[in-house]
């Protein structure tokens, strides 16, 4: 079974390994892509179209990751609950996501990398190295979605069916895994339980509602012609989906357990649930929120990449 419970009765999908897992492949494809870079730079310097890190570029580089610290340090001194990790890794994440977007994975690592750094300095906080991980994940991810923008400039319904692959699976697969819980009222919070029947409903109607709004996204920019549009935003989407779904409902669950003392916390399922409920409306509006960023920034920067 895929969905199954423990020798202890709790609840889980596969087991607390499963983020290990999912840690231990993400590192290898990261590593392994930034060897690749390296390796090809020095061997073919003349067709190496990688990042440059020419002195245009670790301007921009600069400005976006002082912009991404600088706004999450005002909001968590603003909003106190944000310099909890969970919090804190949804708004750290977004200017990380446009970097890596615009600049590629490799200048997506290195500003996650400086911009946590440099948060948890001015803001101190939980500390787990799982969620250290999981924003540096997010910049590599939003440069490759940025890499598949370019390399699929003329596929773009293969990021629309990769789309649609990862949200009805996420969808029926979570609310399959809620349907599993043993007890008819699943714990989403301190104090807060929901009946396990709305939980699956809630999971799979918002995944289902989550595409129904990006059908008509689409098609409102199909009807007006501007498909260019659409070929913008597609990547853009596929990363919020992919961000949302691999990094923030599979790992960031795993440290949430740390994190939190509630002893019903301490299992991997009951973490990952309330992430589940919440991933269809973060996935619209952190699409939103960097499609417009990306819109504003991108025409006043000239990128000295060939890539």
């Amino acid at each position: 079974m895929i969905f199954k419970l423990n020798a202890n009765d709790n609840f889980s999908l596969f087991s607390g390994k499963t983020a290990i897992y999912l840690i231990i492949a993400f590192s290898f494809i990261i590593l392994t892509y930034i060897l690749v870079n390296v390796f090809w730079r020095w061997l073919k310097k003349d067709k190496y179209k990688g990042p440059r890190f020419t002195t245009k570029n670790i301007a921009y580089i600069t400005m976006l990751t002082s912009v991404s610290v600088v706004a999450t340090i005002v909001v968590s001194l603003t909003i106190p609950i944000t310099v909890l990790p969970p919090v804190r890794l949804a708004i750290e994440g977004l200017m990380i996501k446009i970097s890596g977007y615009m600049f590629g994975p490799v200048i997506g690592i290195i500003s996650a990398t400086i911009t946590d750094i440099l948060v948890m300095l001015f803001v101190p906080s939980y500390i787990n190295p799982v969620y250290i991980f999981c924003i540096i994940l997010m910049g590599f991810l939003a440069g490759v979605a940025g890499v598949l923008k370019i390399k699929l400039k003329k596929h773009p319904w293969v990021i629309f069916l990769l789309i649609n692959v990862f949200m009805l699976f996420f969808a029926g697969g979570g609310a399959y895994f809620a349907l599993q819980y043993p007890e008819e009222s699943i714990p989403l919070s301190a104090g807060i339980t929901m009946n396990k029947y709305a939980v699956v409903g809630v999971i799979a109607g918002g995944g289902l509602l989550t595409l129904l709004v990006i059908y008509i996204w689409l098609f409102f920019y199909w009807k007006n012609s501007e498909k260019q549009k659409i070929y913008d935003i597609l990547p853009i989407i596929l990363l919020a989906v992919v961000s949302e779904y691999a990094v923030t409902v599979l790992i960031a669950s795993y440290a949430d357990m740390s994190f939190l003392s509630a002893s019903a916390a301490k299992d991997y399922g009951l973490t990952m649930i309330p992430r589940i409920v919440m991933a269809p409306l973060k996935i619209i509006i952190n699409s939103i929120i960097i499609y417009i960023t990306w819109k504003t920034v991108n025409p006043l920067i000239t990128i000295d990449n060939l890539n």
